[in-house]
């Protein structure tokens, strides 16, 4: 009988071991796609491509000397690390970034059609600037931000019988050729008010909560108060109001901003889908993050995010 080479042999065990890793399944993630991985020798990265970009477990620095860095570039074992495609598998991550486009692009389109300039804000905004117009791969749901005195004056010109309140009136305008459903938010908490509880535009959050494919996921709409418009009493206490300038805020001394900070909004795109940009990207941002640095926390925990609190950012 003919011999099976030694080098076939360790090939054909190679692509066992290949084909049997699934970043989706249970227990701790392995995979020989990067079995190192060369750690950039910065540790606030404004931008990366998402090749660049991996999850790693946190002790994936155990044993590892970091005294040179980041000075200088280390390297680590980059076995238990994901990259960008295989976060993509993970609970079919990339629909969900799909889902988010959707939702965003649906709910200012929406809006728009009522007169209503709504911006990305928080970790969409984020994504867009840090992430070449895109999504942040691990984020969790969008973010807009309107004004409420325009969603006041859009209320009051639109509304009808049918509305009581600004979650029906953004349904009436959403695509219906897949699943929307628009609720009102406990600002601050979370949790859903029911449709009874509110009217007009009163609550300062609202929801767009949409299903693509075998995902769901939301957009959450805020809504700013102003300095120069009833209700809009609380800014007063932002930077800049005291030197005659229009501010804007959630509530006293939260996500203080300058009106113009915002507007006039643009149109642009990310990751294929339409959305609307603040006039100072760049100071927005700092608005809703404050001290906390906006840019890539390489060897460093994901901040801010409840599905991969437990992983390592790796650039």
């Amino acid at each position: 009988m003919a011999s099976t080479p030694i080098v076939l042999i360790l090939a054909l065990g190679l692509v066992s071991v290949l084909t049997s890793v699934d970043p989706s399944a249970e227990g701790p993630h392995f995979s020989l796609r990067h079995p190192f991985i060369r750690v950039f020798a910065e540790e606030l990265v404004a931008t990366a491509p998402s090749e660049n970009l991996f999850l790693c477990p946190m002790n994936v620095t155990d044993g590892v000397d970091l005294s040179s860095w980041p000075s200088e570039e280390v390297t680590i074992d980059g076995t238990l690390c994901m990259d960008y495609d295989e976060l993509m598998e993970v609970d079919k991550r990339g629909d969900f970034l799909k889902c988010l486009t959707e939702v965003t692009n649906a709910t200012t389109h929406a809006l728009d059609m009522l007169g209503i300039d709504a911006s990305i804000i928080h970790g969409t905004l984020l994504g867009w600037q840090r992430h070449d117009k895109g999504l942040i791969p691990w984020d969790a749901d969008a973010d807009l931000t309107i004004m409420q005195s325009h969603c006041q004056q859009a209320f009051s010109t639109h509304a009808t019988e049918q509305h009581k309140n600004m979650a029906a009136l953004v349904k009436s305008n959403l695509p219906t050729d897949s699943f929307y459903r628009v609720a009102g938010i406990v600002f601050g908490v979370g949790s859903e008010l029911r449709p009874d509880e509110w009217t007009g535009c009163d609550a300062r959050e609202f929801r767009i909560i949409h299903d693509y494919k075998d995902v769901t996921c939301h957009a959450d709409v805020f809504q700013l108060l102003q300095s120069n418009y009833p209700g809009g009493e609380e800014c007063a206490s932002c930077p800049g109001y005291d030197e005659g300038l229009v501010t804007v805020c959630r509530e006293a001394d939260n996500s203080c901003a300058l009106y113009d900070d915002y507007f006039p909004m643009k149109w642009d795109k990310q990751d294929g889908g339409d959305v609307k940009i603040p006039n100072r990207a760049i100071e927005a941002l700092e608005s809703n993050f404050g001290s906390l640095s906006w840019k890539l926390l390489n060897l460093k925990k994901v901040p801010r995010n409840h599905e991969f609190a437990t992983s390592m950012l790796v650039v």
